[in-house]
């Protein structure tokens, strides 16, 4: 499986297989209300977590303390990633033709 490359916002909807949905009881959810749900969950006053972003420091190995925020947020990662004519394979494809 690849990254996580696209976030999924508020009106796209999700299905999972039965059995396998968190926080909602059906399987079929709009990625606002699982969102709405965890933060309900997780704590209503903490809702920068889920807008702009909750102020923090991170400190990652070899690097220096950095200020900054965090979010959470849905992501969504393709099985197979989505192949663009204007991805460079694609030129380097036109151009050995």
């Amino acid at each position: 499986m690849s990254n996580f490359t696209e976030t999924v916002l508020g009106e796209a909807v999700v299905s999972v297989p039965s059995g396998n949905s968190i926080l909602i009881s059906h399987s079929t959810f709009k990625a606002s209300e699982f969102l709405s749900k965890m933060e309900t969950q997780l704590n209503a006053s903490k809702t920068a977590w889920f807008n702009d972003g909750a102020s923090c420091e991170i400190l990652a190995p070899n690097k220096s303390w950095k200020k900054g925020k965090i979010k959470v947020v849905l992501q969504f990662c393709p099985d197979e990633p989505e192949v663009s004519d204007n991805s460079l394979d694609g030129i380097r494809q036109a151009i050995d033709l």
